[in-house]
């Protein structure tokens, strides 16, 4: 079995490697936001993010923009348990 995982997963050096989540972590998520009315496409923006790269089923991105994301939607939703109910 360990020998699957590795052929899996890529190993990286934590040292060079940044920190990074699934693009698909936002499905969904610009809809859930407009429908509280905030603009999705501008937090990916101020996150230097894309829509295009979130549609790439196999994008990575760095933990720091996604968590920027979620940040600044929890401002403008004025919802500081974003993710928790």
């Amino acid at each position: 079995m360990t020998d699957r995982i590795s052929d899996r997963f890529t190993r990286v050096s934590s040292e060079t490697a940044e920190p990074s989540v699934s693009a698909g972590i936002f499905n969904a998520f610009d809809s859930y936001v407009a429908k509280r009315g905030v603009n999705f496409d501008s937090l990916l923006e101020a996150a230097g993010l894309t829509r295009e790269l979130l549609c790439d089923a196999d994008a990575m991105i760095p933990l720091n923009a996604a968590a920027t994301v979620l940040e600044l939607a929890a401002r403008e939703m004025n919802d500081p348990c974003l993710g928790l109910h």
